[in-house]
């Protein structure tokens, strides 16, 4: 199973909605976002800019299918993923020290 399938899994436990969990993210792109959601793993440039806020570095690191999908990326992340995992730089830092989802379900 993808680390993209887990995470759409864990967020059915978790929510009751039926909208596609990656509705509009790159496939390209899924399993590396899931990656560090779950488990805090380390990003490519262009996400790590966008979780950060960095979005004029965002645009500079962004290949030419991500740069067209910056909304659907705020969207997932808005209404998607936990909110303490993106919006500045310590956020996303942070997010990584502490394994994402499964490390802060470890006692």
């Amino acid at each position: 199973m993808t680390d993209a399938e887990k995470y759409a899994e864990f967020m059915a436990r978790t929510r009751d909605d039926t909208t596609p969990i990656w509705l509009g993210i790159p496939l390209h792109m899924q399993d590396s976002l899931a990656g560090y959601l779950l488990y805090g793993q380390r990003v490519g440039h262009f996400l790590t800019a966008f979780l950060s806020n960095d979005l004029k570095e965002a645009v500079a690191r962004a290949d030419d299918t991500n740069v067209v999908h910056f909304r659907e990326y705020m969207m997932f992340l808005y209404n998607r993923a936990p909110p303490d995992c993106f919006g500045s730089p310590q956020a996303h830092a942070a997010w990584i020290a502490k394994g994402g989802l499964m490390g802060m379900r470890q006692p």
